[in-house]
């Protein structure tokens, strides 16, 4: 080895960025679980507003009644 040189210790250059490379898939794996959450708990939340909607127009019709 050579004053220049510096040596290495882990992985050789070819495997540099192998670990942010991970780090991306992981974060783009979140974002999908979380827009798919995210959807799921708009529906949810959706079906709660109409069913109290629902109860609503019935307390309605039986006070019109």
């Amino acid at each position: 080895m050579t004053s220049g040189e510096s040596r290495r210790v882990g992985a050789p250059g070819r495997q540099r960025g192998f670990g942010y490379l991970m780090v991306l898939f992981a974060i783009a794996a979140m974002g999908i679980t979380l827009a798919g959450a995210g959807e799921v708990w708009r529906t949810a939340a959706l079906r709660e507003k109409e069913a109290q909607l629902l109860f609503v127009g019935h307390q309605f019709r039986l006070a019109l009644a």
